[in-house]
């Protein structure tokens, strides 16, 4: 049977190296996610120090900032409408919070550990939370109530992504694996392993990062694990899982640990413990620009709806905003 085609990128465009708009300064611990609001106008970062704060993309100046208490936070996820954001950590608690008020909307309490990752449907109707209890849990936004447990790894889940407008999900793993479903049904469609050693003995290799890739034909899921290697994936209801290309693997490179999303549909970013970001084309598998200017290791990594800025959060407590 032959395979679908592979998804193609659009053409890549001339590359304009990337330059540092500015370096926001307020946390007091490692910076562990930043996310742009979809609207573009605000950059969430949350941070060990159990804070998230609000900052404006064009000025740089710090706006609100929220307490979440004294556990530390591990990410946020923006609404579609740029109004709440989400916060998880390690207190095993969902927030949500009003970002122009400043205030905590809700809890939503489940997790029997640490929470690592969140995402807002891009419908606006659910956010997905991912734990080291090795769930996920679907959470009503209306309601703040769960609507369902799944429950399909034993290892802490440390990445997830919508896809396609939300029609999928894809949840990685600490062991490596990660799964697609069906959000419609939360069916899940595939699990896919990292690989087998030539002893036939499964290394279990951290996923790193989820990303999905814009600018593609087809749905396109950019999977990192923590040694460095990448591959890309189709993902369909008829073919949940089609391989077609690997785009990186370097020799210990155990410090590139979170890719952002393309930028012009043939290049994306990613940080690592060496305290830079690397801008690599997807194309080649070639590095165009290493982005320096972090004391520390390059912990998060997120571009802009409208491709025009990213921002790198670092151990050192600092952002980074560059302007592409």
């Amino acid at each position: 049977r032959a395979l679908p085609p592979t998804p193609t990128p659009a053409s890549p465009a001339p590359y304009r190296p990337i330059e540092r708009k500015c370096v926001l300064e307020g946390h007091d611990g490692p910076v562990s996610a930043v996310k742009f609001s979809p609207d573009g106008q605000k950059l969430a970062s949350c941070s060990s120090d159990s804070t998230i704060w609000m900052w404006d993309t064009q000025s740089g100046e710090a706006g609100i900032v929220m307490e979440a208490g004294p556990s530390g936070l591990n990410d946020v996820a923006w609404s579609p409408d740029s109004t709440k954001i989400a916060s998880v950590g390690n207190d095993k608690t969902v927030r949500v919070w009003d970002v122009e008020e400043g205030e905590e909307v809700t809890q939503m309490l489940g997790h029997g550990n640490y929470v690592s990752c969140v995402c807002w449907s891009p419908n606006g109707k659910n956010i997905v939370s991912g734990s080291f209890d090795s769930c996920l849990r679907v959470w009503d936004v209306a309601t703040s109530k769960c609507t369902h447990v799944i429950h399909h790894s034993t290892s802490p889940i440390v990445a997830i992504t919508y896809l396609h407008n939300g029609q999928f999900l894809a949840a990685g793993d600490y062991s490596g694996d990660f799964y697609v479903y069906l959000t419609s049904t939360w069916t899940l469609l595939k699990k896919y392993g990292y690989k087998a050693t030539g002893s036939g003995v499964r290394e279990k290799i951290p996923i790193s990062a989820l990303t999905e890739l814009r600018g593609f034909k087809s749905p396109s899921l950019l999977v990192s694990w923590t040694n460095g290697y990448q591959k890309m994936f189709r993902v369909s209801t008829a073919s949940p899982f089609t391989v077609f290309v690997t785009v990186m693997q370097v020799e210990n490179a155990i410090d590139y640990i979170s890719p952002a999303g393309s930028l012009r549909s043939s290049l994306f970013v990613k940080g690592g413990v060496d305290n830079v970001a690397r801008v690599v084309r997807l194309s080649s598998k070639t590095i165009v620009q290493v982005l320096s200017g972090h004391e520390g290791p390059v912990m998060a990594v997120d571009t802009s709806a409208d491709e025009s800025l990213i921002a790198t959060a670092s151990a050192d407590t600092t952002i980074c905003l560059w302007k592409f």
